[in-house]
């Protein structure tokens, strides 16, 4: 059973980052399969980043500091599952579809790398998620619109990575 998560509490965690999808239980059937199985909804819009994007927007606030107050990193508008998976697709040259994943089952293969309470808490953010609309950045403080950076594609982010 995996516990409930209130939406203050979530909000700690609310981003989603491309590294995720390199997790064992995400690229394995990846690979194998040609699957992405990922527990958010097919038609959950997320503003997912990597963490080379997250490293190129502090750098230029760094660099610039006439930025203050929020910056979104990620995709405008967001991506869904399909879009993953056509990402993930076009880099691994074969074909890839998404299905998405009841959380619970997510738990379960996270427990053995993270611990069972980790694993449960993890588990209930997507559980959560269920339940909203979407995680997409506001794009008036996107950091394409306030620093003219775009975040990765997924090809890119790939290629950067050398996966």
């Amino acid at each position: 059973m995996v516990p409930t998560i209130s939406a203050n509490r979530a909000r700690r965690f609310a981003r989603l980052y491309l590294e995720n999808l390199l997790l064992p239980t995400a690229i394995g059937p990846v690979r194998a399969e040609g699957v992405l199985r990922y527990p958010i909804r097919e038609d959950y819009a997320v503003s997912w980043s990597s963490h080379l994007d997250v490293a190129d927007v502090v750098v230029r606030l760094l660099q610039e500091g006439t930025v203050t107050g929020v910056v979104g990193i990620g995709a405008a508008g967001g991506y869904v599952g399909a879009d993953l998976a056509s990402g993930l697709g076009q880099y691994f040259a074969r074909e890839m579809r998404f299905e998405s994943q009841d959380p619970a089952n997510m738990r379960v293969g996270l427990a053995p790398m993270l611990g069972d309470a980790a694993a449960e808490s993890v588990a209930a953010s997507y559980v959560l998620r269920l339940s909203q609309p979407g995680d997409v950045i506001d794009p008036a403080t996107s950091a394409q619109d306030l620093l003219g950076l775009a975040p990765r594609s997924i090809v890119e982010w790939l290629h950067d990575l050398g996966v």
